[in-house]
């Protein structure tokens, strides 16, 4: 049987922190700017909420939150939003351009494998193309699980994000019998050229119940503590399939 090795990808996530352009000049490390600093699609549509298929009463958790455009405009439309993101460089420059928008509460610099820390803490986590999909995107749904509502991935599809990205999660629905739905739906804005988008954007929902968050919670605390129970292994091994082998680990 195999099961993610929650130690190791940890351990790598620390290089990601120092993700964002940072680059050495001599003895110090800079990071380098960009003429343009924003995600690939910013969101500008008075009906982003129930094309995405939210509630102004929401409390979201925004994982690989990147430059912060697609936080930032949930807050703006009323959700309560913590921005998080493995980049210490990116966390502050969205903390600084976005601070102001009293709807987002905090900034967190963490892993997202690690968020969110409590059961019910949020009603969703929502991410927009977040990396890291042979690594740790699956140990962060199954701690989405933990919400009160899940999970929800936003792409905008083209060339390096064909549509059917993000589909292969639908296995992390079977395994903790939870709900799993694709829908492409037209939502204003601009990209990261300050074109109008054109296309459809892919939202890929997961939605969570008692038993998910039951069976979650079991597996999580299985891979912090590397001790596993029967069905918690049996379960983390149907999973594995969605992860690089460099992150797996034999447990007899």
């Amino acid at each position: 049987m195999k099961a993610p090795n929650f130690r190791k990808m940890l351990k790598e996530g620390e290089a990601w922190k120092v993700s964002a352009r940072i680059e050495k000049k001599g003895n110090r490390k800079i990071w380098m700017k960009k003429s343009v600093r924003s995600q690939h699609s910013i969101p500008n549509d008075k009906n982003l909420l129930a094309k995405v298929g939210l509630n102004k009463k929401d409390k979201i958790l925004t994982i690989a939150g990147y430059y912060g455009d697609w936080t930032n405009a949930l807050a703006k439309a009323g959700c309560k939003t913590t921005y998080s993101e493995i980049s210490q460089p990116l966390t502050n420059w969205a903390r600084k351009k976005f601070s102001k928008n009293k709807n987002i509460k905090k900034f967190v610099c963490a892993n997202y494998i690690t968020l969110p820390k409590n059961k019910n803490e949020f009603d969703w986590t929502i991410t927009f193309e977040p990396v890291g999909g042979e690594m740790g995107l699956s140990i962060a749904i199954i701690k989405s699980l933990l919400n009160k509502k899940g999970f929800k991935v936003i792409h905008y599809p083209r060339e390096n994000k064909p549509l059917e990205s993000y589909a292969r999660y639908k296995l992390l629905a079977n395994v903790y019998n939870c709900n799993f739905n694709r829908k492409s739906v037209f939502i204003k804005g601009i990209n990261y050229k300050f074109q109008s988008l054109d296309k459809k954007h892919i939202i890929t929902t997961i939605k969570t119940n008692e038993k998910a968050r039951k069976k979650a919670m079991e597996d999580i605390n299985s891979l912090e503590k590397n001790k596993f129970t029967k069905e918690s292994l049996k379960r983390l091994n149907q999973i594995s399939k969605l992860i690089d082998k460099r992150y797996l680990k034999k447990i007899n």
